[in-house]
C-alpha cells in the first residue's frame, strides 16, 4: 500500500497509484475553539475512488517555542498531527518535548537551523517521522526551489542516517502529485537507498499512522493488546496440551518409576536349567 499523507482537499490522488492519503489543515495559529469548518472535509464519495481511504491532518506552524499551542485539545479531533518548526528554538522543541506525530520542513525554502544528529535523533526515539515535501520544491516556478530541495533533502537524510522518513507531496493541485515509483526514484536522488525510498511512502507511513492511533486511544490499544497476546498464549497453551497428551498416550503403559502399568504383564520364562540350579541352592541353604 502506498501512502501520501499531505494532501489538500483539491490534490486528490488516488489515481496515481495511491490508496491512504492525509487531507490537510494548515494552521500557524489554533483557533480558541474547534468548528466544524476547522477539519477538512472530504469531498463528495462519488468523485473519490472507491479503494482510496480517506484520513484528516493538521499541520501547525511553530514560530513561538514559548506560546502555549493547546496540542492535546485539538490533536484528537485529526488522524495526523505534523508539526512544522520555523526557526531553531522551535525545531529543538518539537524534537524534544511536544507531542506529535510528524515534523514537517518546508525544503521549499532554505533551512534557517542546521539539522544535527543528536537532536534528530531525539525525536526519532520519541516515536516521531520526518516528513518531505517535494511538490512545493518541484512546482515552485525556479531552480532555487529545486536546489533548496535537493540540498534540505540530502541533509536530512545525511542527519537521520536513513531511519523515519516519509515522503509527500503537500501538492496544491493534481499536477504537483507524482506517482509512487517515481518518488521512489526521486529519494535515491536524496540518497535514500531503493528500499528505504519504498518505505518512506509504505513501511514508515504506515508506522506514523499506528502509532498516531495508539497515542489518540492509548488505553483501547493496551487492552487490544493484551487480548492479542491473551489469544496467542491460550493458543501456545493448547499446543503445548496436545504434545502433553501424545505423550501421556504414549506413556500409558508406564507407571511413575518406570514399571508397566498393565497387571497381565508376566516375566519372561526362566530356563529350565536355571530353575534346576535355583531348586539345588535352595536345598543346600536349607
Amino acid at each position: 500500500m502506498f501512502y501520501d499523507l499531505n494532501v489538500p482537499v483539491t490534490g486528490l490522488d488516488g489515481d496515481l497509484g495511491y490508496n491512504i492519503i492525509a487531507l490537510t489543515q494548515n494552521a500557524s495559529k489554533l483557533p480558541p475553539n474547534i468548528t466544524p469548518d476547522f477539519i477538512p472535509h472530504p469531498p463528495e464519495r462519488s468523485s473519490v475512488p472507491k479503494s482510496l481511504k480517506l484520513l484528516t491532518r493538521l499541520t501547525l506552524t511553530i514560530s513561538d517555542p514559548s506560546q502555549n499551542h493547546r496540542l492535546s485539545v485539538f490533536s484528537p479531533q485529526f488522524n495526523l498531527l505534523a508539526l512544522r518548526p520555523v526557526n531553531d528554538r522551535s525545531f529543538n522543541l518539537c524534537c524534544h518535548s511536544l507531542e506529535c506525530d510528524l515534523i514537517s520542513l518546508d525544503l521549499s525554502q532554505r533551512l534557517p537551523f542546521v539539522l544535527k544528529f543528536k537532536t534528530v535523533a531525539s525525536a526519532l526515539q520519541r516515536g516521531i517521522r520526518f516528513e518531505i515535501c517535494y511538490s512545493p520544491g518541484l512546482m515552485g516556478g525556479g531552480s532555487e526551489n529545486r536546489r533548496n530541495l535537493i540540498s534540505g533533502a540530502t541533509a536530512l537524510v545525511r542527519a537521520t542516517r536513513n531511519r523515519g522518513i516519509i515522503i509527500s507531496s503537500e501538492a496544491k493541485n493534481a499536477l504537483g502529485v507524482r506517482a509512487p515509483w517515481d518518488i521512489i526514484n526521486l529519494a535515491t536522488v536524496w540518497g535514500l537507498q531503493h528500499g528505504k525510498g519504498r518505505d518512506a511512502i509504505d513501511e514508515e507511513a504506515r508506522k506514523v499512522l499506528a502509532l498516531a492511533r495508539m497515542k489518540r486511544e492509548s488505553f483501547r490499544g493496551v487492552v487490544d493488546f493484551l487480548q492479542d497476546q491473551k489469544h496467542v498464549e491460550d493458543d501456545k497453551s493448547r499446543e503445548v496440551e496436545g504434545r502433553n497428551g501424545l505423550k501421556r498416550k504414549a506413556s500409558n503403559a508406564v507407571d511413575d518409576v518406570g514399571e508397566p502399568r498393565n497387571s497381565s504383564f508376566t516375566e519372561k520364562s526362566i530356563p529350565a536349567h536355571e530353575t534346576k540350579k535355583r531348586d539345588r541352592k535352595g536345598k543346600a541353604k536349607g
